[in-house]
């Protein structure tokens, strides 16, 4: 299945081929799979779904618990020119549905168990090998993007998860970037903390597969115990780690100090700002490896870079910069009048260049506000960050445009958490609202109004959202008001909300 026109399968091909007997990915410290091993079963499970009529092209969700399993169902899926899309199986079933029926996935790969309480009504079932292949009936719409690779979704302004294309010519520009920037090789071991429906993953699996890397699959049960998590890092001889500061931070508050970490060489984080006092802290521990911060979105992946150094001075108080473009993105940051921000002024950053996505799944008007074309005919993609461009040139994040933040690296909509709100019986109005925490980044309040003005039950409101939303997109608090208040023109005046 090799050719010009799948580069992505290419790179992981040419793995298999060169570091057969090197092990591709465990699961931690067990259930290794070598690069024969994988190359074999991705072979297999490609052949059966073109068996069963899923083609080139198509679309395929992949349900599974983060494991050697879900690696290969991806793989596969990859590997047969199809674009897989990969689903949290905790997520709310709404939510699960919705995703699959926006992306027009012809088929879900889950097991057994995930088949019988996720997708009860969905489409036939049959087993294959460690799988359960459920056909949806749905087919690509003719004006798909062709040599898609993935399909990622992110939270929607309109309430309504965002499916993210992205090509596999886009995935391999970035990981070159990333190879000629690190030199990943097979001496290397790469975490791979973040989930596969999370866009960070993309960076941990092409760049260890494509290098001859061992991918270290940190589980769900030992990423929910740091102080097994902090052991892991050292026991497993990881030297490439990449996550959130958040994941990091609950380290240090953990145990990270009381193991050793000779094999590390470099520490990467994206997501969100890094607090200096935590990164001072961390510092001490992992004071050899190299550290960045890495910045981009779903959309583009990692556009911008830098270097943190290796002592953080006392008197620091505001996080590093986002640094300054990777070499295979160009970047620019507009004023709100429509021109390039000079030193010191604030703006969009606005990107252009190979990694683009290729659009939104069924979502051309998301499209049109995402991205615009210079007379020139160069298209870029509007983020929805602003920064400060700093006096050497490095972009400093400010915040986000309009009503989207982040919490421990998940992009957040707050209008998709007022619409699960507004679907509540006994919710008259609703209205959430963000603000700074020095600890998880952001807090989220929402506050209601009830049509007899008793207040709800705050369990059984985190239970409703948790029946549509994911677990960190639930507010922190809950408070119900007489009356919300509201602008000169009717709507919600969001400035005149308590803070969050």
């Amino acid at each position: 299945m090799s050719n010009a026109a799948h580069p992505l399968w290419d790179s992981i091909q040419h793995s298999i081929d060169l570091y057969g007997s090197h092990i591709a990915a465990s699961n931690g410290l067990s259930d290794a799979i070598t690069y024969t091993e994988l190359g074999e079963r991705t072979a297999a499970l490609a052949n059966t779904l073109r068996d069963n009529n899923i083609k080139p092209g198509d679309r395929v969700a992949v349900c599974l618990p983060k494991n050697v399993d879900m690696l290969v169902a991806i793989l596969g899926v990859l590997r047969l020119g199809a674009a897989y899309v990969p689903v949290n199986p905790l997520d709310p079933p709404a939510r699960i549905a919705s995703i699959i029926e926006a992306c027009s996935a012809c088929a879900i790969l889950t097991n057994t168990t995930l088949a019988g309480q996720l997708f009860s009504e969905t489409g036939t079932g049959q087993t294959i090998g460690a799988y359960t292949l459920l056909v949806t009936g749905h087919t690509v719409p003719d004006n798909s993007p062709r040599g898609l690779a993935y399909l990622l979704h992110t939270s929607g302004s309109s309430g309504q998860p965002k499916g993210v294309m992205v090509s596999e010519a886009a995935v391999v520009s970035f990981i070159d970037w990333c190879k000629d920037t690190f030199s990943p090789g097979m001496d290397d071991r790469l975490s791979a903390f973040a989930p596969f429906h999370f866009a960070m993953s993309v960076f941990d699996i092409y760049l260890a597969l494509g290098s001859g890397c061992q991918l270290v699959l940190i589980t769900d049960d030992v990423i929910r115990h740091p102080p097994s998590l902090a052991k892991l890092i050292s026991d497993a001889k990881i030297s490439i780690w990449y996550s959130t500061p958040s994941a990091v931070r609950l380290l240090l508050d953990h145990g990270l100090e009381k193991h050793r970490f000779p094999a590390l060489r470099l520490a990467l984080f994206a997501g969100e700002a890094f607090p200096p006092g935590d990164l001072r802290r961390l510092r001490t521990i992992w004071a050899e490896p190299g550290m960045y911060n890495l910045y981009g979105s779903t959309e583009t992946n990692v556009i911008a870079w830098q270097e943190i150094p290796g002592t953080i001075p006392e008197d620091r108080v505001i996080p590093y910069p986002l640094g300054k473009a990777c070499s295979h993105v160009r970047l620019r940051v507009m004023t709100r009048e429509g021109l390039d921000a000079g030193v010191g002024e604030q703006g969009e950053i606005h990107v252009s260049g190979p990694p683009l996505m290729e659009g939104y799944a069924g979502s051309p008007g998301n499209e049109r506000k995402s991205f615009i074309e210079d007379t020139d005919g160069t298209t870029w993609h509007r983020t929805g960050d602003i920064a400060e461009i700093q006096a050497d040139g490095a972009l400093f994040y400010v915040g986000r445009e309009g009503r989207i933040v982040k919490r421990r690296g998940y992009r957040i909509a707050l209008g998709e958490i007022e619409a699960v709100l507004f679907s509540h019986p006994d919710i008259k109005e609703a209205a959430v609202v963000s603000a700074p925490d020095e600890r998880t980044g952001v807090r989220i309040a929402a506050f209601y109004m009830t049509p007899d003005g008793n207040p709800l039950s705050l369990i059984k409101l985190k239970q409703y959202c948790a029946g549509f939303i994911p677990a960190t997109h639930i507010p922190d608090r809950f408070v119900m008001l007489e009356k919300l208040p509201r602008t000169t023109t009717g709507k919600t005046n969001y400035k005149e909300l308590p803070a969050a």
